[in-house]
């Protein structure tokens, strides 16, 4: 927890002081160069391939300078791709090309890789299905040269309290690993969508390799190796949450494992990248994160052992204490400058924090698990996340949490252990919040 807190404040203290005129700003530059928009989509809900293509459609039209071309890629059965096509087939337009993957090989870096083949233009700019462009993000993606990346801004369809809750960690994610991050002269990772690439940089990499599951945090790694850094926009672009707990476990467990696979693979490249050593050094912090899952979750398997062998008063362990409670503290204090900075609602923004940091918590073990499985490079089923899921359902990261907590809580209470007890407790509650708040 403190190392993370110390991260964030490494971060804002070098970036912050630079926020208003840390940003490339290309609006002075004219409008050079049309490029496609590629989209993979697999089993997407029609009314967001809608609303995607619909917003591409109104953007590009209001920017007169462009012909903006878009890739649509279906990575579906026949059936269900022609049935896509009927859907949405009034919206499109003759700078439309729809890829029927017939072959449904290779996941999402295949249909990326076609994407970019059937492409007529110079350069992309990929999205996901359920990313909304604005006329801003076109204009200023024409004047990029080589690579940028437009950073997101969360948008809710239902308002629920996990919705509510990914969006607010999104969002901070956002500010301090993209703007704060850019404002300190870090290096700037891709995003899964967001990131405008050159075709001749794309063919310079190769494509993007099969067996990698985080694309974007790999196609980092490999622009750091040639050297080239990429720019931040000014403008965000509009992407949704996950709108179920279930659907969020999913997106984090794969981004651990994907992520943590890319640092086993060739952490050795970004090692030996071209960037000044503070860059490097930051820039393996970053695709360390997952990895800062492992302490705590070693912590939760120890506990009830602890719990059980020990007896131990809260006096005995004040330094430790102190140190959470400064870790939570910084941790605090950035995200109330965030928050400010956003223009949240002061209340609404302490349930937030509250509800973030439970739902944090309650995925910290599993995050662990799938963080080491990616660093042995144990290959697990590829899961897309589920969009527009309707359904809740009591998510087996509550199960786990509640078996823990219940576990750690009779077991340092038979023994008298009072540390290990407030910890069983903390377990406890974040178990029954989750599955009051996210089920």
């Amino acid at each position: 927890m403190l190392w993370s807190s110390i991260y964030h404040t490494i971060i804002f203290a070098k970036g912050y002081k630079h926020e208003e005129q840390c940003f490339r700003n290309l609006g002075n530059q004219r409008i050079n160069q049309k490029f496609s928009l590629v989209i993979p989509a697999k089993n997407e809900p029609i009314d967001l391939i809608r609303n995607c293509l619909s917003s591409i459609r109104k953007s590009s039209v209001s920017v007169k300078e462009l012909s903006i071309e878009t890739v649509l890629v279906l990575d579906d059965p026949l059936r269900r791709s022609s049935m896509v096509l009927n859907s949405v087939k009034e919206i499109l337009d003759g700078n439309t090309v729809v890829v029927f993957r017939v072959n449904i090989a290779n996941g999402r870096n295949g249909a990326l890789n076609d994407g970019v083949k059937f492409s007529l233009s110079d350069a992309i700019l990929i999205m996901d299905i359920d990313s909304i462009i604005s006329r801003e993000i076109i204009e200023e993606a024409s004047k990029c040269q080589d690579v940028c990346v437009f950073r997101w801004k969360t948008y809710t369809n239902r308002n629920t309290f996990i919705e509510e809750a990914v969006a607010f960690i999104t969002d901070f994610g956002s500010w301090i690993y993209y703007k704060l991050r850019s404002c300190a002269n870090f290096f700037v990772y891709p995003l899964g969508a967001g990131t405008f690439l050159s075709k001749k940089i794309i063919k310079r990499l190769g494509f993007w390799p099969i067996h990698i599951i985080q694309d974007d945090i790999w196609l980092g790694v490999e622009l750091a190796r040639y050297g080239i850094r990429p720019k931040l926009g000014i403008s965000r672009l509009m992407v949704g949450v996950p709108e179920t707990l279930r659907a969020f476990r999913i997106q984090q467990c794969r981004w651990a494992f994907g992520t943590s696979e890319v640092l086993s693979r060739f952490a050795k490249d970004l090692i030996k990248s071209p960037m000044d050593m503070p860059s490097k050094l930051e820039a393996l912090l970053y695709i360390l994160q997952p990895l800062y899952s492992c302490p705590a979750f070693i912590g939760f398997i120890i506990a009830p052992i602890a719990g059980y062998l020990e007896s131990t008063h809260l006096l005995q362990f004040l330094p430790l204490i102190l140190i959470i409670v400064l870790s939570m503290v910084l941790e605090a204090m950035i995200m109330k400058i965030f928050v400010e900075d956003e223009k949240i609602y002061n209340r609404k923004a302490l349930f937030l924090m509250g509800r973030t940091s439970a739902l944090m918590t309650l995925l910290t073990p599993l995050i662990a698990v799938y963080a080491i499985a990616g660093i042995l490079r144990k290959r697990i089923p590829y899961r897309i996340t589920p969009k527009g899921e309707g359904k809740q359902y009591v998510d087996v990261s509550i199960y786990l949490m509640l078996s823990l907590g219940i576990l750690t809580f009779v077991l340092s209470t038979l023994s008298g252990n009072h540390v290990v007890l407030l910890l069983g407790l903390s377990e406890l509650i974040v178990a029954i919040y989750s599955l009051v708040r996210f089920s």
